[in-house]
């Protein structure tokens, strides 16, 4: 199979950074220069915030939020060295690609290279590149290179850079999230006209009966006679629920879906969590350091920028998790059509004369269900936590609580011209226990 352009593009660039790809990908030379790149670029980046503390342009709590990203990024790239993210990439999107060519649905096998290949192309190599590049100049040149360029300079180039790297390092995660998403959909739309089918022939079913019942009353009336029921019922050919052939393979594809989902969770769900946590954590020192300090511009673009970037990697992960729900739900609302019409399908003489075998295959069929549904339970996690909307409500509101905390406490004279505990204390020298005694009488 040809590899698009724009994978062509990812793999380019993570071989430049040596990650993603087997040893021996690049030369010893490659390899070596890139380390010494890394350290470099770690070794600027601590000059540059060290150098600000020094200066006291920046809180010792500011500095530790940006050696954690720097933490962050560092172990993010090692652990990408030995995960051969392209390889496994290529394997994903072409199994995706043939089994939604399989499934009749070449439009969602279209949206593989046209919109998520090419998504993360464009997003990870040059889209948010220049995004972190401008998140990132208000801090270097108003506090950490205040009144000193140089220092400016090299904290923006070594931060953008060290961006771009982990950017090369994790791409992987959201690309097969997405394609997670796509399987999971081709077969929710499979079972849902399946489902139709289900419910039409079980509609014409009961009508059938109910016709049947008043033609032998009319019949018992008339000349005292009944009417004789047929006991081998005609199924619609189209309703696949009465092929236990085509519900056993849908239960085995799904739960090859599902285990390839349990194996993108064991081999980048700890690392993309603590990419994600570390993010999080990061914007929590800076807030804190809003609250014993000032509330400044700067500060208040990194937190929401780095809470963005947090909340955008979870929520490709929970995209995926809600299509399994979608195909939970369904697949109880199958196994309730089929337990509760069952016996519609259930002649007094096919069990005696093996005439029809629906009744054994709707049963059949409903333990397909019940596997598919219990199966559906396990969907991309953080250890024992499943990622859902539930975890980034609760992050949204913390970061807002907490927000709310530094806003009433904190100081805000870039905004309001006045200190804020002068507003509360009418004391200059007041400190953040003494707001904090005074907003609780």
């Amino acid at each position: 199979m040809v590899v698009p352009e724009s994978l062509q593009t990812l793999n380019k660039y993570a071989r430049f950074w040596t990650v993603g790809c087997p040893s021996g990908g690049q030369g010893m030379c490659h390899t070596y220069a890139i380390r010494l790149l890394v350290l470099a670029i770690n070794v600027g980046t601590i000059w540059a915030l060290n150098g600000a503390r020094v200066d006291g342009d920046l809180s010792w709590v500011a500095q530790l939020a940006g050696m954690v990203m720097q933490l962050n990024y560092f172990l993010t790239w090692r652990q990408a060295r030995t995960h051969l993210s392209f390889e496994n990439l290529i394997k994903a999107r072409e199994r995706t690609i043939h089994l939604l060519e399989d499934g009749g649905r070449p439009d969602l096998a279209k949206k593989v290279d046209e919109e998520i290949i090419k998504s993360a192309s464009r997003g990870r190599c040059y889209t948010d590149n220049i995004i972190i590049f401008l998140l990132c100049a208000p801090a270097a040149w108003q506090i950490i290179g205040k009144g000193n360029a140089v220092r400016a300079i090299v904290f923006q180039i070594c931060f953008a850079a060290t961006d771009h790297m982990n950017n090369m390092s994790g791409f992987d995660w959201s690309v097969l999230c997405q394609l997670h998403s796509l399987q999971v959909e081709l077969f929710h739309d499979t079972l849902e006209v399946a489902f139709t089918d289900l419910a039409t022939a079980t509609s014409q079913e009961e009508e059938r009966r109910f016709s049947v019942s008043e033609g032998a009353g009319g019949a018992q009336e008339k000349g005292g006679g009944v009417a004789r029921q047929p006991t081998n019922v005609e199924l619609l050919e189209s309703t696949e629920f009465f092929k236990e052939e085509w519900v056993l393979q849908m239960s085995v594809k799904f739960v090859d879906i599902c285990k390839t989902i349990a194996l993108t969770t064991e081999h980048l769900g700890k690392w993309k969590a603590f990419d994600i946590f570390s993010m999080i954590a990061t914007a929590g020192l800076i807030g804190f350091q809003m609250l014993v300090d000032r509330v400044t511009i700067e500060a208040l673009v990194i937190v929401a920028g780095t809470l963005f970037f947090s909340i955008s990697n979870i929520m490709d992960a929970v995209a995926t998790n809600k299509q399994l729900k979608r195909v939970r739900a369904l697949s109880w609302d199958c196994y309730g059509e089929l337990m509760s019409h069952s016996l519609l399908f259930k002649g007094e003489e096919d069990v005696e004369a093996g005439s029809s075998l629906s009744y054994k295959q709707i049963v059949n069929s409903a333990k397909h269900l019940l596997n598919i549904i219990q199966t559906s339970r396990e969907g991309l996690k953080i250890g024992d936590v499943e990622y859902s909307l539930d975890l980034v409500k609760k992050i949204l509101s913390i970061s807002f609580s907490f927000g709310m905390v530094i806003f009433k406490t904190a100081n805000l004279t870039e905004f309001t011209g006045e200190p804020m505990v002068d507003r509360f204390t009418g004391d200059a020298n007041s400190t953040l226990a003494d707001v904090i005694g005074y907003l609780k009488e």
